[in-house]
């Protein structure tokens, strides 16, 4: 075999392997995701729950039935807005892209990829519940 096929079947063999196992790795962040937001599903209502603290037995599965219903809801909702923010800023990039210098395309690149892992970082040193403590009181529209 000639150097240059030689060559030009390593490159390609290469932009295989990447493809492939950039695809495996979107499909496990995506996959720890779903993941996430059915947690956010059942820990919605335990969190609640602790907050509200209900007097008894009976109150209490009272209230459970109604947060398990609101997290799916919950739960539902985030995944239809983030499938939506996801696709309004894919299309941001596909659209930026041909306009702009590779320089600009690495650093919108790097944000979106920090901002990613940024966002995770947070979540895991935070962890779940509140994360406004500007927002503590009562709900909207009860005032004391």
């Amino acid at each position: 075999m000639k150097a240059r096929t030689k060559s030009a079947l390593i490159l390609l063999a290469t932009f295989l392997i990447g493809g492939v196992v950039g695809a495996l790795i979107s499909g496990a962040v995506v996959s720890q995701r779903l993941e996430n937001l059915e947690g956010l599903r059942t820990g919605f209502p335990r969190f609640m729950e602790r907050i509200i603290e209900p007097g008894d037995e009976v109150q209490a599965a009272q209230i459970r039935a109604i947060l398990g219903h609101t997290g799916q809801r919950i739960g539902s909702l985030r995944r239809a807005y983030y499938a939506e923010l996801s696709s309004v800023v894919d299309s941001m990039r596909q659209q930026l892209y041909p306009v702009l210098t590779d320089e600009q395309k690495a650093r919108l690149d790097a944000f979106f990829t920090r901002d990613r892992r940024e966002a995770w970082k947070k979540r895991q040193r935070e962890g779940p519940g509140l994360r406004h403590p500007g927002r503590e009181g009562p709900p909207p529209g009860k005032h004391p």
